[in-house]
């Protein structure tokens, strides 16, 4: 029995996107593996060895990992990063790159420009707020 030359076709693309799924499927766990060990390592810290910052504590939320186990993940507040942009007038875009590359390179998360103009925007009228509260007690 001979494979005609569709069947050889066809044959080799369903063999390269079942090779690219286990491909994606090992670095999927490699990555939820890092991301335990860096969770673990952030809550074994105590209280007495953790340093006192201006930052607010980050918020836990529920990660659904692929086999249906829910895993807690550390989500950033991005106030602080909004306002030293603000700091030294750096565009959404570039701070949301500079913000990324650190978080990758951390295994963490990806910062979309989106989500750094919503909270510069927030961060602002909250400074616009506070400074026309403070000019009415005046």
């Amino acid at each position: 029995m001979v494979i005609g030359a569709l069947d050889v076709v066809t044959t080799t693309k369903i063999t390269k996107t079942l090779k690219r799924k286990s491909i994606r499927e090992n670095s999927k766990s490699k990555r939820l593996k890092k991301t335990e060990t860096c969770t673990e390592k952030l809550s074994s810290t105590s209280e007495s060895e953790s340093v006192q910052s201006d930052a607010e504590e980050p918020t836990q939320i529920k990660l659904r990992t692929s086999s249906g186990q829910s895993k807690s993940d550390t989500r950033l507040d991005y106030t602080l990063l909004s306002k030293t942009c603000d700091r030294f007038g750096v565009s959404d875009r570039a701070g949301a790159a500079i913000a990324s590359v650190v978080l990758h390179a951390s295994g963490s998360q990806v910062i979309d420009k989106n989500k750094l103009r919503r909270e510069r925007k927030k961060a602002r009228e909250n400074i616009v707020s506070q400074q026309t509260v403070s000019q009415i007690h005046a």
